[in-house]
């Protein structure tokens, strides 16, 4: 049989059994249409995962926290699920450098103190920006999910020196030096024990809270996070 007979006979089949054909040919289009729909979805779960690791600064690493356990004392679960430790329980700088020094480098510590509740005030500006005070070393960096956007973060030699350096949000910008640069300017850090020190801004971080502009929730009212240089 030679291929035009080949042709005649697969066109008299598909228009004597009409339905089965159709049924067939139905068939065959949506496998085909499955099949590029979960490769082309998939292809682009693939790409969304790998951006978003590329664009991350945490990639290719990860946290390890230490969890003190002195002989008969436990940590005590809060309401809120998180362990409270026993007072005057902590790492020395002896067990946190043998660690990093058991990786050659590859591992950084990193310190953070107690949230603390605040207020920032500059000289130039009576507002008050209400604020979140954190005390972190310059490694805490590698942690920071937000975009410096003007300055820097603190720096090592913030910590070698005691700076009392501080990087503030956007939100805290603007509330304390309006549409002036802010870096190199100081601000007022007051605690919630009502005590007041100085500190110079060297970077401004974009705070997530940034749509603050509501009736609701005017400005002043927006709670951001002020951090400090770490001090042991």
């Amino acid at each position: 049989m030679d291929f035009v007979e080949i042709i005649k006979s697969a066109y008299v089949s598909i228009f004597s059994n009409k339905l089965r054909s159709g049924l067939t040919m139905l068939g065959i289009i949506i496998n085909v249409a499955s099949v590029i729909l979960v490769h082309v979805a998939g292809d682009s779960l693939n790409k969304t995962i790998d951006k978003a690791f590329s664009d991350s600064r945490n990639a290719n690493s990860c946290i390890v926290y230490f969890v003190p356990t002195p002989q008969n004392k436990t940590a005590v679960m809060n309401s809120e699920g998180e362990y409270i430790l026993p007072d005057n329980v902590n790492f020395s700088d002896m067990v946190v450098d043998k660690y990093c020094n058991l990786f050659e480098g590859k591992v950084k510590p990193i310190y953070e103190s107690e949230m603390k509740k605040s207020s920032v005030r500059s000289d130039k500006n009576q507002r008050v920006s209400q604020t979140e005070m954190l005390a972190v070393n310059d490694a805490y960096a590698d942690l920071l999910d937000s975009e410096i956007i003007k300055g820097r973060f603190i720096s090592v030699d913030d910590m070698e020196k005691k700076v009392n350096t501080a990087v503030i949000s956007d939100i805290t910008a603007e509330i304390c030096f309006g549409s002036s640069d802010p870096l190199g300017q100081y601000i007022y850090i007051r605690d919630d024990k009502g005590i007041e020190n100085q500190y110079v801004v060297t970077g401004v971080y974009e705070d997530e809270n940034n749509n603050y502009q509501t009736a609701e929730e005017p400005i002043e009212n927006v709670v951001s996070t002020v951090y400090i240089c770490y001090a042991k």
